[in-house]
């Protein structure tokens, strides 16, 4: 059988209109119920191949183009292949009725819609610096391929931050990401919000706990008297005086052991170290003229110390 007879004897049947919706703020397209992000003429081409139909329902259908005329009208083209070795083509216009309708997504983001809550808390007071670098980390992280990925609000509250985002998957990725780049401790919780289809549905906190002290600021830590050096990546070193061994603690650890701060502002001063000795030290105050000896082995070169009740902790130069 030719096309020609092909298209005579077996019977196509076009739909007369193709409905659809689009979104006037994201431009997504809605045949159905299905929102999607895509090319709105493969989108009616898929949509209006799937309402042809033919006299034999083994015979196969799949759409080749959509070709339009103006807003209202198109051409669609279909191939029809009636055996292994027999395919032909038909073309017919259609009718496109567009609406106008906001998606799901822009209503969640219009609505102020969130699913999770990261809250971003400092341990000590934090320094303007360093909020906005994170924020503007945790900012970037949004990715721009899902709808469901966005921040609905951006609240500065006593302490920290409150971001509220449309989605768990976003807040559970970027807490991972603040706790493998910041020192902190992490908290999920979630209570019920509604429920869907006879299941509950919940939002989420996420809570991110900074432990942010300036550098020479004074703890006890235990029993013990300590000084913060610096943080490298999640540890936490804290300087016992010296001679003696730095302390390298994860939050978590911290927490355990017990802590409270004593001094954020301690005195700190800059003191010239010289070898005396095979095993001594001489530490002098290029100001004062003051000398002070001690058994004990520093590098020599000006460093900076933090001093606490008249005990010095070398802070030096902290290496990550």
């Amino acid at each position: 059988m030719c096309s020609e007879c092909a298209r005579e004897r077996i019977k196509v049947r076009f739909p007369g209109k193709i409905v659809y919706s689009s979104c006037p703020n994201c431009g997504a397209i809605k045949v159905k119920k299905r929102w999607e992000h895509n090319d709105v003429d493969s989108i009616l081409l898929q949509a209006g191949t799937s309402l042809v139909r033919a006299d034999d329902p083994s015979f196969i259908i799949s759409g080749k183009s959509l070709s339009r005329i103006d807003e209202q009208r198109g051409i669609l083209e279909v191939s029809v292949k009636v055996s292994e070795n027999f395919t032909f083509d038909v073309r017919h216009e259609v009718f496109l009725r567009k609406n106008s309708e906001s998606c799901d997504s822009c209503n969640r983001k219009i609505g102020s819609y969130y699913e999770a809550i990261l809250q971003v808390r400092f341990t000590f007071p934090d320094r303007f610096q360093q909020r906005f670098r994170i924020l503007d980390g945790l900012m970037s992280m949004v990715s721009k391929e899902s709808r469901n990925e966005f921040v609905s609000k951006v609240a500065e509250v006593q302490g920290g931050i409150d971001l509220y985002l449309g989605s768990k998957k976003l807040a559970d990725r970027m807490l991972r990401s603040l706790n493998a780049t910041y020192p902190g401790t992490m908290k999920i919780t979630k209570k019920i919000s509604g429920r869907d289809d006879g299941r509950n549905t919940y939002r989420y906190t996420h809570l991110f706990r900074v432990i942010n002290p300036s550098r020479g600021s004074v703890f006890q830590i235990g029993n013990e008297i300590c000084v913060f050096k610096c943080a490298a990546g999640r540890k936490l070193i804290f300087v016992r005086g010296i001679g003696k061994q730095d302390i390298s603690m994860d939050p978590n650890a911290l927490e355990r052991a017990g802590y409270r701060m004593l001094a954020e502002n301690a005195e700190k001063v800059r003191l010239n170290v010289k070898a005396e000795g095979e095993h001594g030290s001489l530490l002098i105050n290029s100001k004062s003229g003051d000398r002070i000896s001690f058994d004990g082995y520093l590098p020599s070169g000006e460093m900076e110390f933090t001093k606490y009740k008249g005990k010095l902790y070398p802070l030096g130069r902290c290496t990550k």
